[in-house]
């Protein structure tokens, strides 16, 4: 059951980070460098591990990026190509 709000919360999370960029004229790689922050601090609130992120515009990726682990353990970071168990 906590594992389904995490996916859900995640899903949230990714749904206002599309609206927030669909907002913006023309998102640049400089309005998104707050980014980072807003998902560490989601991250460290949710106990989430790692996660990958990416904002499309216009079928164009214009940021992607891998945040914490894929595996605690033994230390493996999240990669923009990780493959999630979802």
């Amino acid at each position: 059951m906590f594992r389904r709000a995490r996916i859900s919360c995640l899903f949230g999370l990714f749904a206002w980070i599309s609206i927030c960029a669909a907002q913006t004229p023309a998102p640049t790689p400089q309005s998104l460098a707050g980014l980072d922050d807003i998902v560490t601090k989601a991250m460290a609130q949710w106990k989430i591990p790692g996660l990958s992120v990416a904002v499309v515009r216009d079928g164009k990726v214009i940021y992607a990026k891998g945040l914490g682990y894929r595996d605690v353990e033994k230390k493996l970071p999240v990669t923009t190509d990780t493959l999630f168990a979802i």
